[in-house]
């Protein structure tokens, strides 16, 4: 193209266009502006080729990204949530800590929704236990901080996503309770026990066991986020755990008020709390004052 302007301007003036056209077909100048186009085109085809080759590669890279990714959720799967009762599940800070890498790497909700699944069945299974394979009865600050740190950054990482699970948000909500607790009572005076129901064939482990001027108390943790009201079921576990582990009475706390039913308010055996966060020590103080009035 440049070539026929250069010769377009240095043609002489007088020579018809029709002439001049006929003698710069024969010239070397168009055989030059030919081979130029038809480069042109071959380059235009070889990038396009290179396009569609990237784009396959990717699609390529992609299919086994996520061929890679199911492969480590079967692994992780089979593992949280054994099929044999034979076998013995990984320690479940293993299992916290490698659901949130799944979430983190999931690149769809699929994906995050499967996530989101066993990690249900992993913290039910857990709870089930009553800690075989969890925190020790008194577990020490920094194995409670470790725990707490690994369930806050699967919940954060889950966010609102499907691989967001109640059941490990609710296990979150409780180990900063039972830390509540140890801030406003004094030291060992907070612990976890195991009973046997009264047919002596189950353990029933509350959530929490505190003494408080020199009376048991037993500390249930509902992480109830709309539920209002303590349900009847709920109410005649907690008065099992009294009964069953000779406490005097019993502590109901939640993010939120609960209302107790009649005989539960009249006879003080059940006081509730509500706890979100630190500012909400004074609640917990004035639930044991309560209870153990």
């Amino acid at each position: 193209m440049t070539g026929m302007i250069v010769a377009a301007i240095d043609r002489p003036l007088r020579a018809p266009i029709g002439a001049w056209a006929s003698e710069f077909i024969k010239s070397p100048g168009f055989a030059g502006i030919c081979a130029l186009i038809a480069a042109s085109l071959a380059l235009w085809g070889i990038l396009n080729q290179v396009t569609v080759a990237k784009r396959n590669l990717e699609h390529q890279r992609e299919a086994n990204d996520s061929h890679a990714w199911w492969a480590r959720f079967e692994w992780a799967a089979t593992r949280a949530v054994p099929v044999s009762k034979d076998e013995t599940p990984l320690p479940y800070n293993a299992v916290l800590s490698t659901l949130t890498g799944l979430t983190e790497s999931a690149t769809d909700d699929v994906q995050r929704g499967a996530v989101g699944a066993i990690s249900q069945v992993a913290a039910a299974q857990q709870d089930d236990t009553h800690g075989a394979d969890d925190l020790p009865a008194d577990p020490s600050r920094a194995m409670e901080e470790s725990r707490i740190s690994l369930l806050q950054k699967y919940a954060d990482v889950a966010g609102d996503t499907p691989a967001r699970s109640t059941a490990i948000e609710g296990q979150l909500y409780e180990l900063l309770v039972i830390q509540a607790l140890k801030r406003v009572l004094p030291p060992h005076s907070v612990s976890t026990e195991t009973f046997r129901g009264a047919s002596g064939a189950r353990l029933i482990r509350p959530d929490a066991v505190v003494i408080h001027k020199g009376k048991r108390i037993i500390v249930e943790v509902k992480s109830y986020r709309r539920q209002q009201r303590l349900s009847p079921s709920a109410t005649a576990q907690i008065r099992s755990l009294v009964e069953t582990s000779g406490a005097e009475a019993a502590i109901v706390i939640a993010p939120i008020e609960l209302q107790l039913d009649p005989v539960s308010q009249s006879e003080g055996s059940i006081t509730a709390s509500v706890w979100t966060s630190p500012n909400d020590d004074d609640n917990l103080r004035a639930a044991l004052e309560q209870a153990t009035s």
